[in-house]
């Protein structure tokens, strides 16, 4: 019978494995769930702490001010709000469960946006657990995986997928629930419909009932999910290989019991596509304004955008817009035609010999089709939200790779050093990932924040610039507005709304001549706009053409006699007779956005089929007090990141046991050394299990030493210290990525003697990728860092004839790689003085002798601690003590 060894721990973490040793087979159902989840939760956790900045973010004006701030018809659930949420299309979209999880967020929440943003996050990492589920299934089919190769490949498609930073916007944007609630129930659907395939014919029906109920909510989601018959068609030719490869063939009759499974699907995505185009039939873009010539070349850099965007995710931005000529021979457009054909006839070539490739294209096309540009509505080319479940093969090809690499490990194809190599690669990349991600959902923290990153990221978008303004202006900075809004027009001089924008701003800034100029302009190209013409009539009495001004009011009142602007007005108007200086003044402050008409009378005006943001119309300001965002209490962030840090140094255990020898991570499951009891769940919540139980074992009562609830605490502790000192930035990630592993060097370092390569050589590698993602040190002063850590305990080493240890020397360069050469003689400084300072105390006790060793990592693990957190205002203020 196979135990686990004497240096398990009561507190590891109980992880799925596929051979189960006795000690865990006696554990029974508790330990088989964990067996089955535990690597799906562990990975709803990992996406969960990635996307946790989101839960600081507000609700921005661009549509959450249509959908939530201005919407009082779905906060609830009762009958009103129930009948309103199943017959409203609310910016085109019919999705009826969607607006019941915000009518239950609004039940619990009210209007706190860290509620909205908790839900969406929470399903996100539900969604990662889906997938690794679905990926199983789909991988194992495809590849034939066996041993650990298989759930590696599923996580790492999992994680893949979760923590690329294309899924930052529809999880940290509360307008996107229904990207995460409709892939939530679309994964469900595929997950029933596989396990349908295995299962008995009783339980096959209740799992297909099941599949179909899900593709319903999915659809009542989100309408992007219609192309899923389609979807479940192409997995039967591969991987399931249901159908064979000779399309003809697929009518014969021993393949119809395949397609008669199909047709539920193909009615829900048929009736739910009807409601759909009606939905949003208002909102497509008119043919007279996107010629059919366009929205091909609109199509094909949509498929080069997400393919390019998921390999190298960078500069992405709210918003691409269109531009107002659509060239074919631009490069955007030349490159992303040449690369998709490119693409396609290389799948096609090579499908009989490689299936797969052919099978992820026809899925991507498939998937991203509603929303390619073929059938065009608002302003953009591409969006980042679209990728959500469009890009879900590229994530299952990156598992599949690091898959195949394993195997090929394990048969004895590929040498161990290539396949760890892969395993670091693969693990970097995540991380950066993760980091960029980190950065990307803090974009959506505020309007202010979301516009500024736009117009940074995309300086060509129109709408962007015009919206920053529209941000200023409201808050009354009208000269910071005026740039953005010539911008807006110099981009795209047709767009009326933009000579509009431009004049209202003149007209608060006292510019009344220039006003009109621009006001008349809008007016030559939307000729019954009542907002300019409201606008253009208080500029005109602003210059004392009080009649010219009175008839062009008089017409908007024409156009649309319930403008309370414009009846406000013409009240003020006929009022001030007597006064017409006075009349004028008092008009342009009712048209300013604190007047109270302003106030009365504010609307929110779309921006397009792409979202909306409040616009600072003409009379129409919005007060800036009337959005309320209730940010969560620093308390309550600091203690849930120290939670997450409990967990994680929960796992730091087991890498303290396991790593030094050399035993896996991930099975088998948790149990006492002393008896061989499996590990329960109530048993392993740190610290906790350890003071409930006393230090001891449930079952055979064996003592559980303190150092592992002090690693738990010292790694909660670390974590809290990072957040204070950095926040949510982009450091944050690494800063904690960074002191878990000091962490875990301690414990082993002082146990063994040891500080192991596994750690400091893909530290190095991390260290430098990091600074690439984040900047926080340049690239020269990583790899100067590296050559500084390393070299100066290399030189030691070589002095003293092996006095220092080769570990020391590779923690050095890690810590150059992570902090710089600067920083990093801070780190050996400060380690050398607690290390100095310890022996001398020892050696004056005499509790050691002069040619005793003493591990140095212990030492190196807090002087890289201080100089991660404090290092920067050290070494300045060091050196500002020489410089006069």
């Amino acid at each position: 019978m196979t135990t686990s060894s004497s240096d398990a721990t009561l507190l590891e973490i109980p992880v799925l494995g596929e051979d189960a040793s006795a000690s865990v087979r006696a554990s029974g159902r508790v330990v088989g769930a964990w067996r089955t989840w535990g690597i799906p939760v562990a990975l709803a956790l990992l996406v969960g702490a990635a996307f946790f900045p989101a839960l600081g973010n507000g609700f921005v004006r661009w549509d959450d001010a249509v959908l939530f701030d201005d919407n009082p018809r779905y906060r609830g659930l009762g009958w009103k709000e129930l009948r309103w949420m199943f017959s409203t299309f609310t910016m085109g979209h019919w999705v009826p469960v969607t607006w019941l999880s915000h009518g239950l967020d609004y039940t619990l929440w009210g209007m706190n946006p860290l509620g909205y943003h908790l839900t969406n996050v929470t399903l996100h990492a539900l969604n990662a657990a889906l997938l690794y589920l679905v990926a199983r299934r789909l991988l194992g089919r495809a590849m034939r995986f066996d041993g650990p190769a298989a759930p590696l490949a599923a996580a790492t498609a999992a994680l893949f997928f979760a923590l690329h930073p294309l899924r930052a916007e529809s999880v940290a944007w509360a307008t996107e629930r229904r990207d995460v609630l409709s892939g939530c129930f679309f994964f469900l659907t595929l997950l029933a419909h596989l396990r349908a395939l295995d299962a008995g014919p009783a339980a096959r029906r209740k799992l297909r009932i099941a599949s179909i109920a899900c593709f319903v909510l999915a659809f009542l989601s989100k309408s992007i999910v219609m192309t899923l018959p389609l979807v479940l068609v192409l997995l039967d030719f591969y991987p399931l290989r249901r159908l064979p490869w000779d399309w003809r063939a697929w009518l014969r009759p021993e393949w119809r019991a395949v397609w008669r499974e199909k047709v539920p699907y193909v009615a829900v995505s048929l009736a739910g596509g009807l409601v759909a185009f009606f939905a949003q039939r208002t909102f497509f873009t008119p043919v007279e304004k996107m010629g059919w010539t366009s929205r091909p070349l609109i199509a094909f850099y949509g498929l080069w955008f997400y393919v390019s965007k998921t390999t190298l995710p960078r500069t992405l931005s709210p918003l691409y817009e269109v531009p107002a000529r659509i060239d074919p021979l631009e490069p955007r457009f030349l490159v992303a035609v040449l690369g998709v054909s490119f693409i396609t006839a290389l799948v096609i070539v090579l499908g009989r010999r490689w299936p797969a490739g052919l099978a992820l294209w026809l899925y991507y096309g498939l998937v991203i089709g509603p929303v390619s540009g073929l059938v065009h509505a608002g302003f953009q080319l591409a969006h980042d939200r679209y990728s959500y479940l469009s890009c879900l093969g590229w994530a299952l090809l990156v598992g599949a790779g690091l898959g195949a690499v394993v195997r090929a490990h394990q048969e004895g194809r590929v040498r161990p050093g290539i396949a760890r190599l892969a395993g670091v690669v693969v693990a970097a990349w995540l991380f950066g990932l993760a980091t960029l991600t980190w950065q990307q959902v803090q974009i959506w923290k505020d309007t202010e924040t979301l516009w500024r990153f736009a117009v940074d990221s995309e300086p060509r978008c129109a709408i962007c610039q015009s919206n920053l303004g529209v941000y200023l202006q409201n808050e009354r900075l009208y000269d910071l507005a005026l740039p953005y809004f010539e911008r807006a027009l110099a981009l795209r001089p047709d767009y009326p709304k933009y000579h509009k924008d431009l004049g209202t701003d003149l007209l608060n800034l006292g510019r009344a001549p220039e006003a009109a100029a621009h006001l008349r302009g809008a007016l030559e190209l939307a000729p019954d706009d009542v907002e300019a013409l409201n606008t253009l009539s208080v500029a005109l009495m602003t210059q004392g053409r009080h009649p010219e001004a009175l008839a062009i009011l008089e017409r908007a009142a024409r156009l649309k006699p319930d403008d309370a602007m414009v009846q406000t007005n013409l009240a003020t108007r006929a009022g001030a007779r007597a006064d017409r200086a006075t009349a004028a003044h008092h008009a342009r402050v009712d048209l300013s956005p604190t007047g109270t008409a302003g106030r009365r009378a504010r609307a929110v005006r779309g921006a397009g089929k792409a979202g909306s943001t409040t616009r600072a119309a003409p009379g129409r300001g919005v007060d800036p007090g009337l959005v309320s965002v209730a940010m969560p209490d620093e308390a309550v962030i600091l203690v849930t990141v120290g939670v997450f840090g409990l967990v994680i140094g929960s796992f730091l255990n087991v890498v303290i046991v396991r790593l030094p020898a050399h035993r896996s991570l991930w099975r088998p499951g948790s149990a006492c050394p002393g008896c061989g009891t499996a590990i329960t769940w109530r048993d392993n919540i740190p610290v906790v299990s350890f003071v409930l139980l006393r230090g001891r074992c449930r079952a055979c009562a064996m003592k559980i030493s303190w150092r592992y609830p002090l690693t738990e605490l010292a790694t909660a502790v670390l974590w809290m210290i990072a957040y204070a000192v950095f926040g949510f930035s982009s450091r944050f990630p690494v800063a904690i990525v960074f002191l878990s592993a000091l962490v875990v060097i301690t414990v082993i370092d002082l146990t063994h003697q040891i500080i192991p390569d596994v750690i400091t050589l893909p530290g190095i590698l991390a260290g430098f990728l990091a600074n690439l993602a984040t900047g926080w040190v340049s690239l020269a002063e990583s790899l100067i860092g590296i050559a500084v850590g390393g070299g100066l305990f290399l030189a030691i080493i070589v002095v003293s004839g092996g006095g220092m240890g080769g570990g020391d020397m590779k923690l050095g360069a890690m810590f150059g790689a992570f902090l710089g050469w600067k920083v990093t003689l801070l780190a050996i400084f400060v380690a050398v003085l607690l290390g100095g300072t310890l022996a001398v105390g020892l050696l004056v006790t005499r509790r050691m002798r002069r040619k005793d060793p003493i591990p140095f990592g212990p030492f190196l693990a807090p002087g890289g601690a201080v100089g991660l957190l404090w290092g920067d205002r050290i070494v300045q203020w060091y050196v500002s003590g020489f410089i006069q």
